[in-house]
C-alpha cells in the first residue's frame, strides 16, 4: 500500500512540475526566427569596408541597422543583393552629415544602391525595409558596404581650331 501512495505523490510531484513549467513563458517568436545579428534597432552592429552580410526580415515588422563608418572625401557603395522570394529592400544612409535613400536602384529588379562621398568623418546607420512587409526565416537578402572608387568624370569634347 506505501508504493502506491509513493507512486500517486511521485505522479503528483511531476504533473505539478510539468504545470510549472507551462507557465514559464516561452522565448518570444522574435528571438526564434532573429538574424545573428540581431537587436539591432538601438545599438546598430558594425559592417567593416567590404564586408557582406546576410540577414533576413523576421520577426513581424523588422526593420534591420548596420553601423558603418566613413571617411570625409571618400566614395563608399552600400547596396542589397540576393534578395529572396518576396523581398524589396528600401535602403537608407544617414549620418555624417548625409542623407540619402533608395528603393530599387540596385543590380537586381528589386534591390537597392546607394552610392555617395562622405562629406564628413564619422559613423553612418544604414536601416533597410522589406516594403512587401511579408517577415520569415526565408524572407532573406545580403547587405554590402565598403569604399569605392570616385566617378570617372566624363570628358566633353574640346573644341578644334581650325588653321
Amino acid at each position: 500500500m506505501k508504493h502506491a501512495g509513493l507512486k500517486t505523490g511521485v505522479g503528483l510531484l511531476l504533473l505539478c512540475a510539468l504545470v510549472e513549467l507551462s507557465l514559464i513563458p516561452m522565448p518570444a517568436r522574435a528571438q526564434d526566427c532573429a538574424d545573428p545579428f540581431e537587436p539591432d534597432e538601438t545599438d546598430p552592429p558594425w559592417i567593416s569596408n567590404g564586408e557582406s552580410q546576410v540577414r533576413w526580415f523576421c520577426p513581424e515588422g523588422d526593420v534591420d541597422r548596420a553601423r558603418f563608418r566613413v571617411k570625409a572625401g571618400h566614395w563608399y557603395d552600400v547596396y542589397t543583393y540576393d534578395l529572396g522570394n518576396l523581398v524589396d529592400t528600401v535602403l537608407t544612409v544617414e549620418g555624417a552629415g548625409l542623407y540619402y535613400e533608395d528603393d530599387d536602384g540596385g543590380s537586381e529588379p528589386l534591390a537597392s544602391r546607394i552610392y555617395f562621398e562622405a562629406p564628413t568623418t564619422g559613423d553612418v546607420i544604414i536601416t533597410i525595409v522589406n516594403s512587401h512587409g511579408v517577415y520569415s526565416t526565408t524572407q532573406t537578402y545580403t547587405l554590402y558596404a565598403g569604399e569605392a572608387a570616385s566617378p570617372t568624370p566624363t570628358p566633353t569634347p574640346a573644341p578644334t581650331s581650325t588653321p
